[in-house]
């Protein structure tokens, strides 16, 4: 895919075409991010429970400090392994 852009004058590009392939470019990066991740959650299902687990808890507890509340969140999961 990359050889197509290289068929391309690049100093002869009007501004609107370098805006497309930058979005096109970003779109790929961003499409084959989005599929990695996919595939390891897939790979990892006991993270949906965790974020779940999180994400309920925090709507139960409304903490003001969501950081501050993550970190002793996940710090007991720490704790109980050790």
């Amino acid at each position: 895919m990359e050889d197509s852009f290289n068929l391309i004058d690049k100093n002869n590009l009007d501004e609107e075409t370098i805006i497309l392939e930058y979005f096109f470019i970003k779109l790929l990066f961003q499409t084959n991010i989005k599929n990695e991740n996919m595939k390891y959650m897939e790979s990892h299902p006991e993270l949906k429970d965790l974020l779940n687990d999180f994400i309920s808890s925090i709507l139960l507890h409304t903490p003001d400090d969501i950081f501050k509340y993550a970190n002793e969140y996940f710090s007991n999961f720490k704790k109980k392994t050790n």
